[in-house]
Formats: structure tokens, C-alpha cells, sequence
């Protein structure tokens, strides 16, 4: 029953998510902002798995950003990373069923080579929990009170190189990352309506609900990742 409960809660607080994610496509940010705090309201204390804790305190960082609340943002960024960091030591150490397989070329390197298998799967899962956090650091960067230019751009390169080598050009947040051009900016929004189609197709492809490692890959691409170009729009209004 518990686990039942848990499931709705989860996907409750993921379509509120997409909610906000389709709000800022259509360059809404504070409605985008109450949507992704509500979402993570949608839970209340039921993120139990690392993984939904670590998007869900990220995107609570990334509302508060839009929404001016920097000290509010501050405590949330510091949770999520705690929580990508114990995601990324439960990968280290957990059992990872042959079941979570995607093709049938992987269930025979399974059957012939257990170990080799174990640790290419492995090997994903990391990748992904560091393009998660890689995210919500970047998030953090851009919300920091330091204005460092050049320290953003680095970032910028090394996210976009990240997520390029994770998930292909077809991934949305390789696009939000292409450059700094403000004139360019609600061309790049668009691509949230983009972002939350492909994680709805995700989510559709992995009902019923499967393990949980299986729903890392959506839950990682739920993670909010606020535009570079839209930086000088919030930091004009921040205060500490």
C-alpha cells in the first residue's frame, strides 16, 4: 500500500514538474518557479530514493533561483548534493538485477559474463548520477553571488560536454547550453516543451513502474536546468 502511495505521490510531483518545465518554454519563470516548489510539496516526505530526493531538492533550488528566494535556494542546492553523492555510493555497492535489461544483446553479455556486465551497468548508473549533480551544480553556479564570468563559461563547456557524451545531440539540455546569445534565448526556451515531451515518451515507455534503477535515466532527466542566458534576468534582482 505504501509503495502504491508512493508511486502516485511520484508521479503527481513529475507532471507538476513537467508543468513548470512546459512554463518556462512559454518564458513564464515565476509560474514555472511555484510549479517546481509545489511539486516537491507534492511529496512531502515521501522521497525516499535517492534519485527522486536528489531531482526533487534540485528543482526546489532551481524554483527558488526563479523566484528571487537565493537563501531558500542555497539550503536546497546543498540537499540535493547530498543526495547525488549517496545515490552515486548506493551505485557502488548495489546488487543490479539482470531484469533491468534493454535489449536482448545485453541479457546474453549478462548470462555469458556476469561481472562484465555488472560493471558496464554500473558504469551508466554513475554517469548518470554525475550528469544529474553536474547539473544542479551548474544551477548553483549561475544562482552563486559571485559573478565569475569566466567560471560560468567553464562550467557551460563542461555540462554541455557532459550531457553530449551521456545522452547524444538529441539531448535537450545540449541545445539550452549552446551558447550564451540572448537574442537566441526564447528560440532555447522553446526546447522546455521539447524536454518534456521526451521525458513524458521516457516515462510512457517504463509503465508499468519497474525497478528503480531502470527509472533513473527519467528521473536524471527531470532535473530543471536554468538557461545561462537567462542569468543576467535573475541576478539583476538578487539580494542577499
Amino acid at each position: 500500500m505504501q509503495t502504491a502511495q508512493h508511486d502516485t505521490l511520484t508521479l503527481k510531483w513529475a507532471n507538476r514538474t513537467l508543468a513548470g518545465f512546459s512554463l518556462l518554454a512559454e518564458s513564464h519563470p515565476e509560474a514555472a518557479g511555484r510549479n517546481l516548489l509545489e511539486a516537491r510539496d507534492l511529496l512531502g516526505e515521501n522521497a525516499r530514493c535517492h534519485a527522486v530526493a536528489a531531482v526533487a531538492h534540485s528543482n526546489l533550488a532551481a524554483g527558488n533561483v526563479l523566484l528571487h528566494r537565493w537563501a531558500d535556494a542555497r539550503t536546497a542546492f546543498a540537499q540535493s548534493g547530498e543526495a547525488w553523492r549517496a545515490l552515486a555510493k548506493q551505485v557502488d555497492t548495489a546488487e543490479l538485477p539482470i531484469a533491468t535489461t534493454s535489449s536482448s544483446f545485453h541479457f546474453r553479455l549478462a548470462a555469458r559474463d556476469a561481472a562484465s556486465f555488472m560493471r558496464l551497468r554500473r558504469r551508466r548508473y554513475t554517469t548518470l548520477c554525475h550528469a544529474g549533480w553536474d547539473i544542479t551544480r551548474f544551477n548553483s553556479l549561475q544562482a552563486s553571488e559571485e559573478h565569475d564570468a569566466a567560471a560560468l563559461e567553464a562550467g557551460r563547456r563542461a555540462l554541455r560536454g557532459r550531457l553530449l557524451q551521456t545522452f547524444g545531440m538529441s539531448c535537450v539540455e545540449v541545445g539550452l547550453l549552446s551558447g550564451d546569445d540572448e537574442a537566441a534565448a526564447i528560440a532555447r526556451a522553446a526546447l522546455y516543451e521539447a524536454k518534456a515531451k521526451a521525458v513524458h515518451l521516457l516515462a510512457d515507455a517504463e509503465r508499468p513502474p519497474v525497478n528503480f534503477w531502470k527509472r533513473l535515466e527519467c528521473a536524471v532527466k527531470l532535473t530543471a536546468l536554468l538557461m545561462p542566458s537567462g542569468r543576467s534576468a535573475f541576478m539583476s534582482t538578487q539580494c542577499t
